[in-house]
């Protein structure tokens, strides 16, 4: 037995060492790889040594204080530290901050859901008098030669402007006493206007009209902006339609001519080739500057800081009557002028960035998808 033992042991060893000497062998790196492996090694030392200045400041700037306002947004938090609250400033938001009912039992907004209604109203009519117009201005530019650069030193001139600057000119452009505005319409047979003092939303005519003269029981969020939101939607429009013409301009320039030749050999008119061909090819244009647009809208801050902000006698940032009162403001407030609201300025801040990211990533889902 132990004989036999023996034997299939020699066996078993004999057919290992077979097919040990049979298998395939693995191919050394020459030193050539080793050599590329380490240039490469090298190439992203290097690269990474480019990224990590920008990328620290994103984290110290960007992603820092986000987590920290996050933090904050969950205490009672005044100058200092008080106490950890959780959720509360959320469910105070929730409760009295969105929507409250007035003494008549009507549903109205809240300051914050006011905010978020007027800045809703910023965003939506920046937009709209901008990403359009601005992309026919500078296809005008693009189709002609004469003047060219001078007409866009124009358009791009009030974008180039200090914004406090040209906000103060234009609170004293639709000033309701001495204003240039007022004196067009009185000139023109027009009843004056109190422009930046008038809280009433330029919806309340149908809003009467749709409830028999009862637009109470409408929430005034409801109702579309004031005449004063307007003004300032206005002037933010007047602000960046230079900017956004100048990058359409950047984006017709590196446009293949070749395209549109070929559509004109074909027979195509203008208007085809425009729609058929220079509107599909700025598509990337047009999702960066409707995703740059949105993003610098909802943080708008400095223009409506100044055209309210004691213009034409107002005392309070976000006035007449908090219609001109966006979530920027709305967190200004909290935070700087009222020193027991820090955590609740925080919770709005990070509800903003909410609403921001969840806005640029519809965005994102729309352009991608083919026309």
């Amino acid at each position: 037995m132990a004989q036999h033992e023996a034997t299939a042991e020699r066996a078993s060893t004999a057919q290992a060492a077979e097919a040990s000497v049979h298998a395939p062998k693995r191919p050394r790196p020459s030193k050539g790889q080793g050599a590329r492996k380490a240039r490469r090694g090298r190439h992203d030392l290097v690269a990474y040594a480019y990224v990590a200045p920008a990328t620290v400041l994103l984290l110290v700037f960007g992603v820092l204080p986000l987590a920290v306002s996050l933090w904050i947004s969950l205490w009672k938090w005044g100058i200092f530290p008080e106490r950890f609250i959780g959720m509360a400033n959320y469910q105070e938001i929730l409760e009295s901050g969105l929507v409250v009912v007035d003494a008549a039992g009507n549903t109205q907004a809240g300051p914050v859901g006011q905010a978020l209604a007027n800045t809703l109203y910023y965003v939506a009519l920046t937009l709209l008098g901008t990403i359009g117009p601005s992309f026919l201005v500078a296809y005008l530019l693009f189709r002609i030669r004469t003047l060219r650069d001078v007409l866009q030193t124009v358009y791009f001139m009030p974008f180039a402007t200090t914004a406090v600057a040209a906000a103060l000119v234009f609170a004293w452009i639709f000033n309701s006493h001495f204003g240039i505005a007022n004196g067009v319409l009185t000139a023109l047979g027009l009843p004056e206007q109190q422009w930046l003092l008038d809280p009433t939303p330029v919806g309340r005519p149908l809003a009467d009209a749709l409830t028999g003269g009862h637009a109470e029981r409408i929430p005034t969020a409801l109702q579309g902006p004031s005449l004063a939101l307007c003004v300032v939607i206005l002037f933010n429009v007047w602000n960046v339609l230079g900017f956004a013409v100048a990058i359409y301009l950047s984006g017709l320039a590196g446009m293949p001519a070749e395209l549109l030749d070929a559509a004109e050999v074909d027979g195509a008119s203008s208007l085809q080739r425009f729609r058929h061909i220079v509107v599909p090819l700025m598509r990337p244009t047009t999702l960066f500057l409707t995703i740059y647009l949105t993003v610098s809208a909802f943080k708008a801050f400095t223009p409506v800081f100044a055209l309210t902000q004691g213009g034409d006698g107002q005392r309070e940032a976000g006035g007449p009557l908090g219609s001109t009162n966006m979530l920027t403001i709305e967190i200004f407030n909290n935070f700087y002028q009222r020193s027991d609201r820090v955590g609740y300025a925080c919770a709005v801040a990070v509800i903003l960035l909410i609403a921001v990211g969840a806005l640029s990533a519809l965005q994102f889902r729309v352009f991608r998808e083919r026309p």
